[in-house]
C-alpha cells in the first residue's frame, strides 16, 4: 500500500503514511502522537470518553505543564482539526461533556451553544 499523503507513492511506514509524511503529520497536528491517545476510551456510541481529570461539571481537563490546564475537548479538537475560530466555542453534538471526539464537536457562537443546550433540556 502507498502513503495516503496526496501525491506520495512511497510505501506505508505507520498509520497510513510513509516515514517522512508520518513525522510531518505528527508535527502539523494532523495525527495525534500515540502517547496522547491513551487519554480517552471509545464507547459504543463513538464518543471518546476522557479518562483523566474530570471537573465536577463533567468536562475533562488536560494539563499542559505544571500550572496550566485547558479543556480536554478543546485540546483534542485543536490537535486533530486545527484552531477554534475566534469568538466560537465547541458544542458537544453528542451531549456528553466528557467526550473529546472531534466528530462530535462543532464550533458555534456562545448564543447558539446556549440555545442548543436549552433545546436539549426541553426535549429530555
Amino acid at each position: 500500500m502507498n502513503c495516503s499523503w496526496e501525491g506520495c507513492d512511497r510505501a506505508i511506514h505507520s498509520r497510513g503514511y510513509c516515514g517522512s509524511h508520518y513525522n510531518r503529520a505528527i508535527k502539523e497536528g494532523i495525527l495525534l502522537r500515540r502517547r496522547d491517545m491513551p487519554f480517552w476510551e471509545v464507547d459504543g456510541s463513538g464518543c471518546w470518553i476522557w479518562n483523566r481529570k474530570i471537573r465536577p461539571d463533567g468536562y475533562g481537563r488536560k494539563s499542559l505543564g505544571k500550572y496550566v490546564q485547558v479543556p480536554a475537548h478543546r485540546w483534542v479538537y485543536e490537535q486533530c482539526v486545527g484552531p477554534i475560530p475566534d469568538g466560537l466555542e465547541l458544542d458537544h453534538l453528542c451531549n456528553v461533556r466528557a467526550c473529546v471526539n472531534p466528530d462530535h464537536l462543532e464550533p458555534v457562537t456562545h448564543t447558539e451553544n446556549m440555545l442548543r443546550q436549552w433545546r436539549r433540556k426541553r426535549a429530555a
